[in-house]
């Protein structure tokens, strides 16, 4: 196993920062996998409050149930692992309060018998909300068994930054 080393450059966030501002975009994150990792590249910038409004770290089903609103029988099936899942996380948070743009995480971080789970994987769900349409901008798996916990939390959060700048980009420009 590896660590991942974060790459995620100042000039990588103001890009963030400058296009959510342009665009009169808001930006929440409900985290389980990445542990906070997302807030945390974001928040390191000084200009982050100019479109970064709120984050929560779920790390629980009962966490997952009672403040996200994730099907509880899904949850329980899943072991809150699953794509349907960080789609619940995100899309709940972008109808309920009016936030533009919504990112959730959920995973694996490593081999888990119980569930059968061989190879860490993590989910992720891309969600907005405008005009008072909800849309799933972009939703993935990803699998990377070179990496330990720490690693795949890093590698995670590095992505899908990556992802959030190419899908506005692409669908909001």
């Amino acid at each position: 196993m590896q660590t991942y080393t974060l790459f995620r450059t100042n000039n990588t966030m103001k890009t963030i920062h400058d296009l959510f501002v342009s665009k009169n975009l808001t930006l929440c994150v409900a985290e389980s996998l990445t542990g906070g990792f997302l807030q945390t590249l974001a928040t390191q910038q000084s200009w982050a409050s100019d479109f970064f409004l709120w984050w929560i770290t779920a790390y629980t089903r009962e966490q997952k149930v009672a403040l996200l609103w994730v099907d509880n029988a899904l949850a329980l099936r899943t072991n809150c692992v699953d794509q349907q899942i960080a789609t619940m996380m995100a899309q709940w948070v972008c109808t309920m309060f009016g936030w533009t743009i919504w990112i959730a995480t959920t995973w694996y971080a490593s081999a888990y018998p119980a569930m059968s789970v061989e190879i860490p994987f993590a989910y992720y769900s891309i969600v907005s909300s405008i005009d008072n349409k909800t849309s799933i901008m972009d939703q993935w798996k990803i699998v990377k068994d070179w990496l330990d916990r720490v690693g795949m939390q890093q590698y995670v959060a590095d992505f899908v930054w990556e992802r959030l700048l190419d899908v506005v980009t692409k669908n909001l420009i």
